[in-house]
């Protein structure tokens, strides 16, 4: 028994009790289902995202860790703690910013697209006056389409994507309005044979960006790292690593 609590003992105190900056090392994490920026993949987080942050860490010599994935809403609970260092693929909202700092430069522009039913007359944004839509719990939008949406339309909130999938099957709603890339994927890797279409036209794009915990001490490389993937940008490093991770979704192969 003297010799199991001294393994404990051994397991616990090799694992950091919390990632720092000052430290050598820096907690990251993400969304587990926004793909290819942040998913959960064998039980680890991976995507694009993760690549330019470790890159931009390799430069000051800190050491990326990536949390567990978890959902959402305790990532940005656990940030707020201080608890993750470094989140990516997070859009900067007011009460992010509360306990968030925002690099400026956006990692990269998201398109959030309008998927209906095939048949549907849906071909513009005016189209959708009139029907009801579904909706993420927590989805951003520009301050434009929020003021279109407020005075024009009408919205029913979940919290999985595939809840909206199936209320739009079953006609509960007209329509939904989600990120391209992620939601064409998880309908591939998931093999649902659905009667879906969605406008090319996006009905608006967000910026997904990287942010720091305000209780970080790797909040001293905000514009250092701002300055880095300015660089990665003129660099075309971050858009090779998105083509890279996208070829294999054939989004116009889907539209046929």
């Amino acid at each position: 028994m003297r010799f199991i609590w001294i393994q404990v003992l051994i397991f616990c105190f090799s694992m950091p009790l919390h990632a720092e900056c000052e430290n050598g090392t820096a907690l990251v994490s993400g969304k587990p289902d926004y793909p290819p920026i942040s998913w959960a993949r064998h039980n680890e987080l991976s995507g694009f995202g993760y690549t330019v942050v470790k890159k931009m860490l390799d430069e000051f010599n800190i050491q990326m860790l990536k949390t567990e994935p978890s959902p959402w809403k305790r990532v940005l609970h656990l940030a707020d703690k201080g608890e993750i260092d470094i989140l990516v693929g997070v859009r900067e909202i007011d009460e992010r910013a509360q306990y968030l700092d925002f690099i400026s430069t956006p990692v990269i522009e998201s398109a959030q697209n309008i998927f209906f039913m095939k048949g549907a007359k849906i071909d513009t944004i005016d189209d959708l006056l009139g029907k009801l839509g579904g909706i993420l719990l927590g989805t951003t939008y520009t301050k434009q389409f929020n003021a279109f949406a407020t005075k024009n339309l009408k919205f029913e909130a979940v919290k999985t994507q595939i809840q909206n999938i199936k209320k739009l099957e079953l006609g509960r709603i007209d329509y939904f309005i989600a990120p391209l890339l992620p939601t064409i994927h998880y309908i591939r890797t998931n093999n649902l044979n659905l009667n879906i279409q969605f406008l090319a036209l996006p009905v608006f794009t967000v910026q997904e960006q990287i942010a720091i915990s305000k209780k970080s001490t790797c909040i001293k490389y905000l514009k250092k790292i701002d300055e880095h993937l300015k660089q990665l940008h003129e660099q075309n490093f971050v858009y090779d690593l998105f083509d890279k991770q996208t070829q294999e979704w054939d989004v116009l192969e889907y539209m046929k």
